[in-house]
């Protein structure tokens, strides 16, 4: 497998960034994802070359789908979710940033598959969905309200011990 590091920094501009890859130049990219009746289009701008390809997102996957077909990027887990089976994450999920708890996607007795979304917080206008570490069933929901302050690492979901 290639492995690439892809290094962004976000600029004032809306919709511009710098990007380098590996050890290379940095370059300016005018990019925005945009959804379509087919799906989600990614719009990029390179010096004078214009690209527009289609995206499907899928669990930590991003598949790219352009003129010479499909490119699968695997993300690298953020820091916030431990491997899957690891004590700190195998019974239970948490809060990965301090934000407002928006959906309790599941209820004590649920059972719940990998990956599965659990709950979502909002912080700083984004979105955050955080999945099942395992498959197991749902032991219990912490007693945050719809609405309310979580901090980061607060756990909202405890999963049955396996």
């Amino acid at each position: 497998m290639l492995k690439i590091k892809v290094t962004v920094q976000y600029q004032d501009a809306p919709n511009t960034y710098l990007v380098k890859v590996n050890d290379g130049e940095w370059r300016q990219v005018e990019g925005s994802v945009v959804t379509t009746e087919q799906g989600l289009r990614l719009i990029t701008k390179l010096g004078d070359k214009t690209s527009n390809v289609g995206l499907l997102i899928y669990d930590q996957e991003v598949h790219v789908y352009d003129e010479n077909g499909q490119t699968v990027v695997r993300l690298p887990r953020a820091k916030y979710q431990a491997a899957a089976g690891s004590a700190d994450s195998a019974d239970g999920a948490s809060s990965p940033t301090p934000g407002v708890l928006e959906r309790v996607l599941v209820a004590k007795g649920d059972k719940v598959v990998k990956g599965q979304p659990l709950f979502v917080v909002i912080a700083m206008k984004m979105e955050y969905v955080v999945r099942s570490p395992r498959d197991g069933v749902v032991e219990a929901i912490a007693g945050f309200k719809l609405g309310e302050a979580v901090g980061k690492g607060a756990q909202v979901v405890t999963l049955q011990g396996e």
